[in-house]
């Protein structure tokens, strides 16, 4: 299994967001075959804005969805290396009064390398990673699947999937159609019982997050590295 790039070492907590943590940090994974596309939908305005994790306000990464709903991870790597800015695909489901974020699997790509879906053949040209948010004004607590809690419901029938498990993996994948991840999403829980991550609205601008950023790595880290220490030019929504 290919674990977390040097982009996300850092910073853990902002891959729980995209319901990946537990595939690329401690090779536990949950994907679901399908989602009902026709109840998808590429915005949800409250998260408008700039979001840093709540236990980590010096953060030298964070999450952009501006005007246009374009959701961009930020990322100030070391060595005085140029800011990146990641545009992320990412989905809204609202089911029952509950929220969801959804991330297809490929759409990580510029990210984190992910293996295909474990165990199944044909392998899917995509899957999808799910996370529950709940939203209060400024503050978003994300809840990452509990994939052994899902992998207990699967081998006991109650589900439609697959469970792979070795001494150091466990792979669940959530087979069917849209119908069956809305039944399952409907369902007993799934998710974590405590957020997994935590997330405040910033009141920087892009820039100014970025400038402040750029400023405390070039203190924490000696002069001579190589790179631009400025990062690249203002951020600017397309």
């Amino acid at each position: 299994m290919k674990f977390i790039t040097p982009i996300l070492s850092r910073y853990v907590p902002l891959a729980v967001l995209l319901a990946v943590c537990a595939a690329i940090c401690g090779c536990t994974e949950t994907r679901f075959a399908a989602m009902p596309d026709d109840q998808l939908q590429s915005c949800d305005a409250r998260w408008k804005g700039l979001w840093i994790p709540s236990a980590e306000p010096d953060s030298d990464g964070a999450f952009s969805i501006d005007a246009n709903c374009r959701f961009v991870m930020i990322d100030i790597p070391k060595n005085g290396a140029p800011i990146k800015r990641t545009p992320i695909a990412v989905s809204y489901l609202h089911v029952d009064g509950k929220d969801y974020v959804v991330v297809p699997d490929d759409g990580l790509k510029d990210l984190v390398d992910i293996e295909p879906v474990y165990g199944i053949e044909p392998v899917p040209t995509r899957a999808y990673f799910v996370a529950r948010y709940v939203l209060d004004k400024d503050r978003i607590d994300v809840y990452s699947v509990d994939s052994e809690r899902l992998a207990i419901r699967i081998i006991a029938g109650k589900l439609d999937g697959t469970v792979t498990k070795t001494p150091n993996n466990l792979h669940v994948f959530v087979t069917g159609d849209a119908a069956h991840t809305l039944e399952v999403l409907r369902g007993e829980s799934i998710f974590a019982d405590k957020p997994s991550m935590e997330l405040e609205r910033s009141d920087l601008s892009v820039d100014e997050f970025e400038r402040r950023a750029v400023q405390q790595r070039d203190m924490r880290e000696p002069l001579g590295h190589v790179g631009n220490r400025h990062g690249q030019e203002p951020f600017q929504e397309p």
